[in-house]
């Protein structure tokens, strides 16, 4: 009876989890080669159903050795990942470029799923890494409401984090080397805040409606550097280098306070793409400057107080119903195209050998 009495003692140990003294869970390989707690198979990727608990702490690397291997599935709502400082890494590096990756695959780092009580609502990952991965570091496939938290990650083979729940926020993250886009937030009323999208093969920090994007970075990205929908808010920003537009908000919001430089194509571009009958938004307060174009407007924006200089072809190019004022636009190669623009007085301008000139 013995030998059996100590082989249930150990079946028991192995399923029951690993508390801190606080209580947390713990995440470690070791668990996740056997099983971490209940709801949770041998091997990757450690899920967690919620029976064994809420707050989740990992207490070593997740290694993800083959690109279709993934990290960790959360089903459960208003759980909590602290990643202690450790990392889910993969193999895979990649350049920069759009599919510029050494690998591609099915392995994310961390995702939500739908489960027995319903969307996964509310996660809150924060304080570690996800590298290397052979599709998404961070996929919030179900649920609203997610916050991730002093995370990096790079060198995945598609996006670094993508949510597209509502009310989504993402703060001081960093996101570099993606094979897609660094931040995308697909659902409304999400908050990119003090965090840097640099250097990924696609747009840098995606939003949709109403979305939030303050005092971030989006630099040397494939694409646009930040790019939202309807209603947005673009708030001390700097967009740099981008292959594609500095900052675009495709219809109406606010772009303000931001420097806009080097970027290829536009710096700020404020137009309807496609949305039908959209028109009004601000352009306020921004520094643009080394970019193909300036300022592109819709119908019925307003451009002010802006620091216009040195683009290749127009400081500023006004749409019907569109107005600008205050501004100083200098040493662009025409300073301002306007179709039935107005201006509101208070502009200077010169042309490309910084002589006065004009405003239209």
């Amino acid at each position: 009876m013995r030998p059996l009495r100590s082989l249930l003692a150990s079946v028991l140990l192995l399923a029951s989890p690993a508390l801190a003294g606080d209580g947390v869970v713990e995440i470690n390989q070791t668990c996740a080669d056997q099983g971490c707690f209940c709801g949770d198979a041998p091997f990757q990727p450690v899920t967690i159903t919620g029976c064994a608990g809420r707050s989740y702490r990992l207490t070593s690397d997740l290694y993800a050795g083959v690109p279709v291997i993934s990290g960790i599935v959360v089903s459960a709502p208003d759980v909590s990942i602290d990643m202690g400082g450790f990392a889910i890494r993969g193999l895979n590096v990649c350049n920069g470029s759009f599919d510029g990756c050494a690998y591609s695959g099915t392995g994310i780092g961390i995702e939500t799923t739908a489960g027995n009580e319903g969307p996964a609502d509310r996660l809150h990952i924060s304080n570690g890494n996800i590298v290397g991965l052979g599709s998404k570091a961070i996929f919030l496939g179900s649920g609203d409401g997610h916050r991730i938290r002093n995370v990096r990650v790079s060198h995945n083979g598609h996006d670094g984090v993508h949510a597209l729940g509502k009310s989504v926020v993402v703060e001081d993250t960093t996101s570099l080397r993606n094979g897609r886009s660094g931040v995308t937030l697909s659902g409304s009323g999400g908050r990119v805040s003090q965090s840097i999208a640099s250097n990924n093969g696609g747009d840098g920090i995606v939003g949709s409606t109403a979305t939030t994007v303050e005092r971030s970075t989006a630099e040397s990205n494939g694409r646009d550097g930040i790019s939202v929908t309807e209603g947005s808010a673009i708030r001390s920003c700097t967009a740099s280098a981008n292959g594609q537009n500095g900052i675009v908000a495709y219809v109406s919001g606010v772009v303000s306070d931001s420097v806009v430089k080097g970027n290829t194509l536009t710096g700020i571009s404020m137009s309807a793409h496609g949305f039908a009958g959209a028109r009004g938004g601000s352009i306020q307060g921004n520094t643009v400057t080394s970019n193909s174009h300036g300022i592109v407007t819709g119908t019925g924006v307003l451009v002010a107080e802006n620091s216009i200089s040195k683009n290749t072809n127009t400081g500023i190019l006004l749409n019907p119903g569109s107005a600008y004022r205050g501004n100083l636009i200098t040493e662009n190669g025409e300073p301002v195209f306007g179709i039935n623009a107005l201006n509101l007085g208070d502009n200077g301008c010169t042309d490309p050998s910084n002589a006065v000139v004009v405003c239209p």
